[in-house]
């Protein structure tokens, strides 16, 4: 399945990448940050547009788009970048410890790991 197998996400704004959800499916989600964890693992914060019950004053029951936020392992096999999307602006928080230990293999002459998003 490629990207343009997938329907855009409704009401995103930001880039989108293909997530793999743990049962196969594809699925587009817009990228909404990216962390790096204490221990230094890197997760992406990711929204999709799900369906929502909802009941009008009349008393009708209606579906309507509502985002769900959640965490994906940040991994080329989890969360793939879609090519013409710019991830540039998506906001990165890293967990003090992790900045830490990145300093200290500076010191030690060891070469920064790479990061998910550096392809």
């Amino acid at each position: 399945m490629t990207s343009e197998d997938l329907p855009a996400p409704g009401g995103g704004d930001g880039p989108v990448a293909v997530v793999r959800l743990p049962d196969g499916q594809a699925v587009l989600a817009v990228v909404r940050g990216r962390r790096q964890e204490a221990d230094g693992s890197w997760w992406y914060e990711l929204e999709l547009p799900l369906f929502a019950r909802t009941q009008t004053r009349d008393g009708r029951l209606r579906a309507e788009p509502e985002p769900v936020h959640f965490l994906a392992p940040a991994s080329q096999d989890v969360v793939l970048a879609v090519p013409g999307e710019d991830y540039g602006e998506v906001p990165t928080r890293r967990d003090p410890a992790a900045v830490r230990r990145d300093g200290r293999r500076r010191i030690l002459g060891r070469p920064r790991p790479s990061f998910p998003w550096d392809g």
